[in-house]
């Protein structure tokens, strides 16, 4: 997963031909992406109400500006709308309940599937270590906890 950025450009001055110029910008909220993919990426910003939900994927771009920022511009105009900023590339362990096909985040897995068969498929070293460390604590911190200290994605089904 990636966690990252969304900044929103509520202030643009300028035009196509000037220029764009932003002149005001605040940080909307941070999520998790499995990728940086325009696809998921587009479908990030319908969700989340940013876009609306008519918008096709024609009609946005997202244009890689650098390691570490995606910008969001109008493919007619090059108007610019926000940006992507990535804040951690999570190369921690995974967690999928249809046997590997797709990987979700922890939330939905506890939402999905029941605790106990989440535990029974744990790596039990990994398990004993968060045990140790965090227990008694909410699944959802255990859970997330695991993933970070497991060698190997988590597999159910």
């Amino acid at each position: 997963m990636i966690e990252i950025r969304l900044v929103n450009y509520f202030d643009v001055w300028g035009n196509e031909e000037e220029g764009w110029q932003v002149n005001d910008l605040c940080a909307e909220w941070e999520r998790y992406v499995p990728d940086l993919e325009d696809e998921t990426l587009l479908q990030l910003l319908i969700d989340e109400g940013f876009l609306r939900c008519d918008v096709q994927p024609d009609q946005i771009d997202f244009v890689f500006v650098g390691p570490e920022m995606t910008e969001i511009e109008q493919t007619e105009d090059g108007y610019p709308l926000g940006r992507f900023e990535i804040l951690e590339y999570d190369t921690h362990a995974q967690i999928s309940i249809d046997n590997g096909r797709t990987f979700i985040a922890p939330e939905e897995a506890l939402l999905r599937e029941d605790w106990d068969t989440i535990v029974h498929y744990m790596d039990d070293d990994a398990w004993e270590s968060v045990h140790r460390d965090l227990a008694p604590c909410d699944p959802l911190d255990f859970l997330t906890e695991y993933l970070r200290r497991a060698k190997a994605d988590l597999i159910i089904g």
